[in-house]
């Protein structure tokens, strides 16, 4: 099992440029940590180029947890919202096309048929020292 922990610098719905900051932690090996600077994203575009980018890093065959505040993300893997986007050629229940939908579809591949365990909003180990090194490179990046 490996564990993701992903936070970034970027809020609510608007675009904007920020930092997201990645923690790989696979069982029984050293947790390696990335950040990266987005650009024109939303928090939760923001969140899923963290977990495309993960995902890119571990093996395909191992379960995975994802560690993230971000609800909406959670929900649309976790209640098979995007399975049913994938069904109705990439549109939402409205009939609207899915936002993020080259980010959901490499997401996805790399999936397969495994869905990641989530965990929102809860504190763990590298929680505080993550937001403090997003929120301290974003501000740098802003200068």
């Amino acid at each position: 099992m490996t564990n993701i922990y992903i936070v970034s610098s970027i809020t609510g719905l608007h675009r904007c440029n920020g930092i997201v900051g990645v923690v790989i932690e696979p069982e029984g090996r050293e947790a390696r940590t990335q950040f990266g600077i987005v650009t024109d994203a939303t928090a939760n575009q923001s969140v899923l180029l963290g977990i495309k980018f993960a995902l890119s890093r571990i093996n395909p065959e191992c379960d995975v947890v994802i560690h993230t505040d971000n609800q909406y993300v959670a929900n649309a893997v976790e209640n098979g919202w995007v399975r049913d986007w994938i069904a109705n050629n990439w549109h939402n229940s409205k009939g609207k096309e899915v936002a993020n939908r080259a980010e959901w579809e490499q997401i996805m591949t790399r999936l397969g048929s495994r869905i990641p365990k989530f965990v929102v909003g809860e504190e763990h180990s590298y929680k505080s020292w993550l937001i403090s090194e997003v929120q301290k490179r974003a501000k740098a990046h802003k200068h």
